[in-house]
């Protein structure tokens, strides 16, 4: 089905009803929100929204539309992946990507 449709659901509600008490923090790793309609549904059922950016891959314009559509309150931030390395040695990623983590504050 549609994952907005999932995320409407009263099933879906008692589910994140149910984790809620015995977990801290939960983590929903949605598919591309896209349309952008689907933000809403997807604002309303969490307390926050942690943004995934492909670099070189998703156009801005849409990065733009999806920052705007999500309730400020609850864009945690953007995480932009598959960003080359501009230096050699250790760090996060592999293949000589890494990534980097912006926060909205």
């Amino acid at each position: 089905g549609h994952p907005a449709e999932l995320l409407a659901s009263p099933e879906f509600e008692d589910f994140i009803a149910r984790v809620r008490t015995q977990y801290d923090y939960i983590i929903l790793d949605t598919p591309p929100l896209h349309p952008i309609s689907d933000v809403n549904f997807v604002a309303d059922a969490v307390d926050g929204i942690l943004l995934v950016v492909r670099a070189h891959k998703t156009h801005r314009g849409l990065v733009k539309q999806a920052v705007d559509a999500v309730p400020r309150e609850k864009l945690l931030g953007t995480v932009l992946n598959r960003v080359e390395s501009l230096r050699s040695g250790y760090g996060y990623g592999y293949g000589g990507a890494g990534y980097y983590y912006y926060k909205y504050y």
